[in-house]
């Protein structure tokens, strides 16, 4: 069941004993959520200390092409969860998993805001019907401010 709770659409709020591992184990649990929208959606995942989603919030559901993302909004959810660190994830409804300069620029400026709070984030994940972009795999330098 879908809510409205403080800026975000929370997809569950059901923790996990279950650490998300890697890149892949993220990917594949958020492609049934959002991997085939007709339309971006932005997804942040406050995890606790030992690396366990502590809920899966939409933060922006935008147009076909992009979706707005502030680091107020990301944060927020991060700071009222208590998370250790976070995951990003938003999808590409044209299929094209490769990042855009966009994404680059909301990615570096979201680790930054985080270095800054002590909150790291981990990866920020592009999902798409049958590929996966993942910063943190494929270009890290992103991440790394």
């Amino acid at each position: 069941m879908h809510t409205f709770k403080q800026f975000s659409l929370i997809v569950t709020e059901q923790p996990t004993d279950r650490p998300i591992g890697s890149p892949a184990e993220a990917a594949e649990f958020m492609q049934k959520y959002i991997g085939q929208n007709a339309f971006e959606s932005f997804l942040v995942v406050p995890l606790d200390g030992r690396a366990r989603p502590t809920g899966f919030y939409v933060v922006s559901q935008g147009t076909l092409t992009q979706s707005i993302v502030h680091p107020r909004e990301v944060f927020q959810i991060a700071i009222r969860e208590g998370a250790a660190s976070i995951l990003l994830i938003h999808n590409h409804p044209s299929g094209i998993g490769r990042p855009s300069t966009e994404d680059d620029e909301v990615t570096t400026r979201l680790a930054e805001a985080g270095r800054m709070l002590g909150i790291k984030v981990l990866d920020h994940l592009i999902v798409c019907e049958g590929e996966v972009f993942s910063y943190a795999t494929d270009a890290f330098q992103f991440l790394d401010v």
